[in-house]
């Protein structure tokens, strides 16, 4: 039977720690509960393992990964019915993150004399950003802060799900690129020159690949420090440009009009817009407002500068389907689904819909194109060390061919 660690909380917000066995972390839950604590977290003793390496100035900053295990404590806690004080007291208490524990410390100072959560939040945007801190708002003004902070946590961690799916693609491809390059500059700079001294030594004309490759090998071997420093310019130039304001700008535009990646950064982009916006509403955020926090989160400049031409129509008393489909920001059928939602009053939940549709449709769209390039970048490998082999091949017959 698995073995599972927990952390829980009495009433009166004692923590106490220790491990338990049970056939699913459903049924350790249940166990705690009946004791009468608090579960605040549970996992599988073998799958809780996580290795860090800190080092000075790096690892203390507060990720989305923190903030959904802090909200989905402090659901817990609020939905058992603990009040605000000891529930912010024992998760400053539990947090395994020195920074964010320190900040809910604050918070908790803050909320003891008299400031709102949402406002005391506010003073930490870095922690906690204009959604959370929006959503946290509505939730203590209509009394529902436990439903907020659930709903807060499911679109976080859906969020962040979708991240981890994406990078968990990338790892194999980014695996084979690096390989080939370490393989091509390896050949390059210790097996090419090995032949270079008997090809030298003939005095005979080489074909045109070998002397490429001989002098490709050159350049690797005698210059690489300047091919180094000119590859970390450009890199740092571009990057640089691409920070600005302008530079961000064209990034975005650049891809959406790519062939393959704009529709990639179209659907990604549609889901965090649906997802985001469906969440405020159903929150019950001021649609306004909820459009301008929409704005923010959108990563991509093209289409949040152009949700400002829809959020002043929709000012202007008109709604949102409509300035939606002559801005031509999202896919026809997302658009169609707003204006279903919309004509029937149910938009925040057609909103979560049209979220889930297109974060499928983006998971399938980057499994399809990862499995695509692998056998791609094998190929491209393949055929560049094929070029060394046959290039190698074709110099040696020619000194076999000339006359004794």
């Amino acid at each position: 039977m698995p073995t599972f660690k927990y952390k829980s909380a009495t009433r009166d917000g004692k923590i106490s720690e220790g491990s338990l066995e049970a056939p699913s972390r459903t049924d350790a839950v249940r166990m705690i509960q009946a004791t009468g604590n608090i579960p605040l977290h549970v996992s599988g003793k073998g799958l809780s393992i996580q290795m860090e390496i800190k080092l000075p100035g790096f690892g203390n900053r507060i990720t989305q990964k923190d903030l959904v295990i802090f909200t989905q404590e402090f659901y817990t806690l609020i939905r058992a019915g603990l009040p605000l004080d000891r529930s912010l007291a024992i998760l400053a208490e539990i947090s395994e993150k020195k920074k964010l524990s320190d900040v809910i410390g604050e918070i908790l100072h803050k909320v003891e004399g008299g400031d709102s959560l949402a406002d005391a939040m506010e003073e930490y945007p870095k922690a906690f950003p204009k959604l959370y801190t929006s959503m946290v708002r509505t939730g203590e003004v209509g009394g529902v802060l436990d439903v907020v902070l659930k709903r807060l946590e499911e679109y976080m961690a859906r969020l962040q799900e979708l991240k981890e799916n994406l990078i968990s693609a990338l790892v194999y491809p980014s695996l084979l690129v690096t390989v080939g390059t370490l393989s091509m500059v390896i050949l390059m700079a210790f097996v090419i020159p090995k032949f270079e001294s008997i090809f030298e030594s003939v005095g005979q004309s080489l074909p045109l690949s070998t002397t490429i490759l001989l002098t490709t090998s050159k350049i690797i071997r005698f210059y690489w420090w300047a091919i180094l420093l000119l590859l970390l310019g450009c890199f740092l130039s571009v990057r640089y440009y691409f920070r600005t304001e302008n530079g961000r700008f064209l990034l975005d535009r650049l891809k959406l009009g790519a062939p393959i990646i704009g529709g990639l950064a179209q659907k990604i982009e549609t889901a965090r817009f649906a997802r985001t916006l469906g969440t405020l509403m159903n929150s019950g955020v001021p649609f306004l407002q909820a459009l301008k926090i929409v704005r923010d989160v959108l990563q991509n400049r093209v289409i949040s500068s152009a949700l400002d031409k829809v959020t002043s129509q929709v000012r202007g008393g008109k709604g949102i389907a409509a300035p939606l489909m002559k801005s031509k920001l999202f896919p026809p059928l997302a658009l169609h689904l707003i204006q279903v939602g919309e004509e029937t009053g149910t938009l925040d939940q057609m909103l979560l819909q049209v979220a889930d549709n297109y974060d499928r449709e983006f998971q399938t769209a980057v499994k399809r194109i990862i499995a695509l390039m692998e056998p791609v970048m094998i190929l491209v490998v393949a055929l560049m060390i094929g070029f060394i082999v046959v290039s190698m091949l074709s110099a040696i017959f020619s000194i076999n061919q000339l006359p004794l």
